[in-house]
This record gives C-alpha cells, structure tokens and sequence, in this order.
C-alpha cells in the first residue's frame, strides 16, 4: 500500500502494517527508518529517497525525522513493480515564484522532479544550492528562459535585499554595564558608544556589549568616519587619527559633539558662550568655523548634521533644552512651527524621505527638510523615534511600532513581553545598518542593551519568476 503523508519535525510515525517490502519512494530530506516484529527491532537506519527492503516479515514500521517533509512510502507484501520511465516526463506544472529579496529556497528535494524551465520577465537571477548568492550562483538574464535539469533542493537568489520587520521579541545582549541609564547612545562603525560614567564607556553590537578604550581617556563624544576610524571629542580636545587639536588653540571655549554624515565631518561647540559649528578640512587637517550664532540665548550646540542635500542642521540651545536650527545664511535660523524647546541631551538625527527625526533621551521631533518647518506627525505614546528610507520605527517602554508611510499611520510591530523604561526614565532607539537596538533602562536595575528580532517580510514580492515543472 502507497502512504503519503506529511512529517513533522520530530514526531515519530508509525506505521502498523504487515508486510515484506518497503520503498523509499520520496521524501525531501533524510529520515530515520525502524522496521519491527512482534516488538523486535529488525532494522534502525537512516535511509533516503529510493531506499527499498525486503524481509521474510514485518508487522509495523515508524518514520521520524528532523525537519517537517512530505513522504510517499511504500509498505506491502509485494514489491512496487513501477517503474519510472527514463526519460522526459508523465506531466506538466506551472506557476509563479514569489521571490522577497536575496537568497530564497523555491524547491525542495523532490524525486519525481525531472526539470524545471525558469523566466523572469524583469529581473536577472542566480540559482544554485542553498547557500546561494549572486556571487556564486549561476546567472540567468531577465527575459531569458532557462531550463535545469534534476530534482534537488533549489534556492534562487536576486540582487534586491529583502524587507524585515521588526517582531519585538528582545535579544538581551550580555554586558557588565552597571550605570542605573543607559541614555546617551553614539553610533559607531557597526554598534554604538554609551557613557556608564567618568572614563568608561561600553562599546555595543550584536556580538556583546564591553567597556571600550579609546586614546583619549577623557574623550565622551564619539563618531566614525566613512572608513571605519573613530573620532572622539572631549569638552577640551578633537582627537582624530593620531591628530589632536585642543579647544583653546582655535579659539573655542569648549566642544560639545561630533558627527559624521554624507561624507563630511562637524564638531559642535562654543565660543564665549555662543553656540558654534566647525567643519574638519580633510586637506588641511583643520577645524574650520562654519558659523558661530549671533543669538546670545543659544550658547552650546549639542548636535549637528549634515544632510543628503549638503544643508546643515543643528540642536542648540541652554541649559539642556534647545530648538532645532539649519545653520546658513547669517544665523542660526530655528526651523518653523518650533514653539516649544527639546528637552534632553545625547541627540540622534537620522534622514529619510525628505524629513530629519531629532531624538534626544527626553523628546523627539520630525523636521521637513525641505520646508526647514517641525511637523506634528509622530503619536504621543511613541518615547524614541527612528527613520530609514525604507521604514520609520518608534518604541515605548512596552512595544515597538513601523510605519511604512512616512509617519502617517502606524501599526504594532510587537510587544516586548516587559517593560523597558518608564516615561521618565524613557528607553533609546538606536538604528545600526540593517540591525534594531533598544537599551532597557530598569530603574533602579543595572540599565542593559537588546537587539529587536527581525524576520522576512513575504506580504509583498520583490521579484516574480515564472516556472514550468516537468514531472514524472
């Protein structure tokens, strides 16, 4: 008798059955075979498709293996006298591939698979194993059919990243950090900087959370370059490659940040109380001012970046409160509809879709770039706020949130399953690449660090391939 049937990891299936043959007809991957009678165990073996047997007798045998697969075993007093024929196929299947980005698996180990013939109308592709990439996959041309021949497990890979959404099930990273806060995220290279206290600072990625040494000890502002160098800045001293110039040299009072952003480095400060912003010429190795405001209100710059469109915005202000400012013209110019300052220092600007998203650890805002104009668009229970141009995130101390419409709707992405800070001891955001950071501030706990899961999106497909099976 024929048996088709679907295994799932794990589970052992028995199959009560007296008999003399079995067969091995399909299966996609190795199982574990176990042949009895009356209770005695008369074969234990691990057995793929095309295994057959034949014993004097059996009266039942159990499948188990690793992964979830289809099967078709044959179990029977008698042999399975079909053959297969050799050559071309019994029949034909099409249908389309729904392809989400980089490598994908598109078919199983299938026995009965004689070829398939692959079309793309859009397109190119690399086919291979799994494993495969663009880089080692054999490539096929939009608008080219191809055929290849045999039944195993077949992945394709295109060159379009797929999406991921954020599932909010938290990866606590390992850390000896023990400050009750960890507020006052720096991204660097592929994690980012915090200060627990006086000289020491925790360096964090996905990898682990340690303390982190750089040259100068007294260094508390931090940043990294196109090429991976850090640049790290004290309220005295810019220390960048070995290179270090001191506040007093070029007639500034003291420094208060630095960035990196599009190719070009800044250093915020002041000059006798007014807030200023230097440039760093890679040809003369100097600290150049671009502009020091004339507003005696805003005496210390406490961010800045540098957007894709080359203009140049900053947070400033007294007293750890400050307005958001495009620095050009004759002055610091305070962006439109801002009537109320940020509280809070440690600001993180991120860019996309014609806004900036200024966060600091108490308040978040979204700028129009364009209109150099504050929006009232993020919801009031978001704490920390991030934007990509593929997706804008906001957390509270419970859940995560993603709009994937520049902030005019918002879905619940997922729930932390805890609390990780409160509204006044609210949890930092931090965006690094492709990976989600919170920090878990648990007063009066030891504050920590978690990376946000991610997993595939397949609501949508990237790409569409179109696909004839030949069967037998």
């Amino acid at each position: 008798m024929l048996y088709k049937q679907t295994i799932r990891a794990g589970e052992v299936r028995e199959i009560a059955k007296v008999g003399r043959q079995i067969k091995i007809i399909n299966c996609e991957s190795t199982l574990q075979l176990r042949v009895f009678l009356k209770g005695e165990n008369l074969l234990d073996t691990e057995v793929r498709s095309g295994f057959d047997v034949t014993f004097s007798k059996f009266d039942s045998i159990t499948l188990q293996s690793d992964q979830e697969q289809r099967i078709e075993v044959w179990a029977s007093p008698n042999p399975l006298g079909y053959e297969a024929p050799t050559k071309g196929s019994n029949s034909n299947l099409s249908d389309v591939i729904d392809h989400y980005g980089g490598s994908q698996q598109i078919l199983p180990f299938e026995r009965n698979r004689v070829a398939i013939t692959l079309f793309s109308d859009t397109e190119p592709f690399w086919y291979g194993g799994q494993g495969v990439t663009i880089a080692n996959g054999i490539p096929v041309a939009a608008g080219v059919p191809h055929k290849i021949e045999g039944s195993g497990e077949f992945h394709i890979a295109i060159n379009k990243p797929p999406k991921f959404g954020i599932t909010g099930v938290l990866g606590d990273i390992d850390s000896e950090y023990s400050a009750s806060l960890a507020d006052e995220p720096q991204i660097v290279n592929d994690g980012f900087i915090d200060n627990q206290s006086y000289r020491v600072n925790f360096f964090t990625n996905k990898y682990g959370s340690s303390v982190f040494e750089f040259s100068d000890l007294d260094a508390k502002f931090f940043a990294s370059d196109g090429n991976g160098d850090l640049i790290g800045v004290s309220q005295a001293r810019f220390n960048y490659k070995g290179q270090v110039i001191t506040a007093n040299t070029i007639g500034a009072t003291g420094f208060g940040c630095v960035n990196y952003s599009n190719g070009r480095l800044f250093v915020g400060g002041w000059v006798d109380n007014f807030a200023t912003i230097w440039e760093y010429d890679y040809a003369t190795e100097r600290l150049i001012v671009v502009k020091t405001t004339s507003l005696a209100s805003v005496r210390f710059a406490y961010a800045v970046f540098c957007t894709l469109e080359n203009e140049l915005f900053c947070l400033a202000g007294t007293n750890g409160e400050g307005y958001v400012y495009k620095v050009g013209g004759s002055d610091f110019e305070k962006v439109a509809n801002m009537t109320t300052s940020m509280e809070g220092l440690s600001a993180i600007i991120t860019e996309a879709d014609g806004f900036l998203c200024v966060s600091t650890n108490k308040d978040r805002e979204i700028i129009d770039k364009a209109q150099s104009a504050r929006v009232d668009i993020l919801p009031s229970f978001l704490y920390d706020v991030s934007i990509t141009p593929e997706k804008w995130v906001g957390i509270n101390s419970t859940e995560v949130y993603e709009s994937l419409d520049a902030g005019t709707s918002w879905r619940l992405a997922g729930d932390f399953g805890r609390s990780i800070g409160n509204s006044n001891y609210k949890p930092r955001l931090i965006n690094v690449g492709v990976d989600w950071y919170v920090t878990t501030n648990n007063i009066p706990e030891p504050a920590g660090f978690a990376l946000l899961e991610q997993v595939k999106l397949t609501e949508t497909a990237i790409a569409k391939i179109r696909m004839l099976k030949e069967v037998i």
